[in-house]
């Protein structure tokens, strides 16, 4: 039998949040079918039935509850839990959200993105918490918010007025091999960060730099001197 951390399967315990529906069950009856002994959580666990796994009541944002449940899975399994899975609330939907529509050209997430994935944790706690009738009343929030920030950028990018209103201009931070300090300073980065992200560019020094920039979403760009060439050394036209 096939062995995980000195232990075989059938004595490993795993805990799934959210397992009374979806992804959170389906996951929970296969990890069952494998010889897991799984424990599941849910809001109403009396009112289903997972095939296989032991149901416990959670709501995850109260401590009272998170403490309770605890308390249950150390009772049975003697302290020794393998495996969490936190699968609770609509995390799932989000992560979908964020990734199918707004991936960037660089991969990143700006300051806006943050906000909004503040913003959509709050919602979807609510929605967990009861503050709304029901879960899907947090994923409507959830959908609301992400359609807001999708209008934002489609109108960011359709309109160059409303674009420089919520995109910041990039801030120069070297040419032609010197520093602005004083740009650095107002955007509190130091000159060992900007030398580290040079060296993750492979450039010894500001001495090798054209041009460098914090654009707008917080990534710095730097621009090379040809390796070969340097101010003193570039070709003068004939």
């Amino acid at each position: 039998m096939e062995k995980h951390s000195g232990r075989s399967v059938t004595e490993q315990s795993v805990l799934i949040t959210g397992a009374t529906s979806g992804i959170g069950r389906a996951t929970a009856e296969l990890l069952a079918l494998d010889g897991f002994r799984v424990f599941g959580t849910g809001r109403h666990p009396a009112t289903a039935r997972v095939d296989g796994v032991a149901l416990l009541p959670l709501e995850v944002t109260s401590n009272e509850s998170v403490a309770a449940c605890v308390a249950e899975v150390k009772r049975q399994t003697d302290g020794q839990l393998d495996v969490l899975i936190n699968n609770a609330g609509t995390g799932i939907l989000v992560l979908f959200a964020m990734l199918r529509f707004f991936r960037r050209q660089t991969g990143s997430i700006g300051a806006a993105d943050l906000l909004v994935l503040l913003l959509i944790a709050d919602a979807a706690q609510n929605g967990m918490a009861g503050e709304y009738k029901s879960v899907t009343d947090g994923i409507i929030l959830v959908a609301t918010i992400v359609g807001w920030e999708y209008f934002l950028d489609w109108l960011g990018s359709r309109s160059p007025w409303f674009e420089k209103v919520i995109e910041r201009s990039p801030l120069l931070l070297i040419r032609d091999g010197k520093v602005f300090s004083q740009n650095l300073r107002s955007e509190l980065i130091t000159e060992q960060d900007l030398l580290a992200h040079l060296r993750r560019n492979g450039l010894a020094g500001p001495e090798e730099v054209a041009q460098c920039f914090l654009e707008g979403d917080g990534h710095i760009s730097v621009v090379p001197y040809r390796r070969a060439l340097r101010p003193s050394q570039e070709e003068t036209p004939h």
